[in-house]
């Protein structure tokens, strides 16, 4: 079984070290996906983009947008990273 809550704590506990560690925003994003919070793994993602605006970190977006239904939001985040 795989351990999201011990991941995600580890994750938390880096971006409490670093609040400026894109990569922490978005493993931690990627995680919350996994167990389908997808609003929390959004605002990751969001905070990701804003530190530093990979293509990688656009695509989980898009992908949890069009999950969420929300096809316009999904469409520019996919194009972006295309």
């Amino acid at each position: 079984r795989k351990q999201y809550h011990k991941a995600i704590t580890a994750f938390t506990n880096a971006i409490k070290l670093d609040s400026l560690n894109s990569k922490a925003f978005y493993k931690r994003a990627l995680v919350l996906y996994e167990i389908e919070k997808y609003d929390l793994a959004i605002k990751d993602l969001d905070d990701a983009i804003k530190l530093n605006p990979e293509y990688d970190y656009y695509l989980l977006r898009g992908m949890v947008y069009q999950i969420m239904k929300q096809y316009e939001l999904s469409m520019i985040d996919l194009n972006y990273a295309l």
